[in-house]
């Protein structure tokens, strides 16, 4: 994915979201101050979002109050959303947070930490 489709404040996360393992970000919205931050993306199988929610279940330890959805058109065509209960600025704040908290997961896994 480029990065001229994930919106201002959405960018890193979606970075962190895509060196998951399975998961892929497909679009991202940053609510314009008025809507939460949301990030929409596709996961390889069941497993992979049941081991992505725990990790991003963590970022609850931090005050951050976070959704994800499920939307499925039919049996074979599913998508989620990973979106924030904050706006603006408070949005833009905790999802640099979650990225960092992503990468961290990430580097430490890899040694580089």
């Amino acid at each position: 994915m480029s990065h001229n489709t994930w919106e201002t404040g959405c960018h890193r996360l979606c970075n962190a979201m895509n060196r998951f393992s399975g998961i892929r970000t497909t679009s991202s919205c940053c609510g314009h101050g008025k809507k939460p931050l949301t990030v929409f993306f596709s996961a390889n199988d069941l497993d992979t979002i049941a081991r992505f929610l725990s990790v991003i279940r963590s970022v609850y330890f931090f005050g951050f109050q976070w959704d994800c959805f499920i939307k499925s058109r039919n049996f074979f065509e599913v998508s989620y959303t990973l979106s924030s209960r904050s706006k603006g600025a408070e949005a833009y704040r905790e999802a640099n947070c979650v990225a960092n908290l992503l990468n961290s997961i990430f580097d430490y896994r890899k040694g580089t930490r």
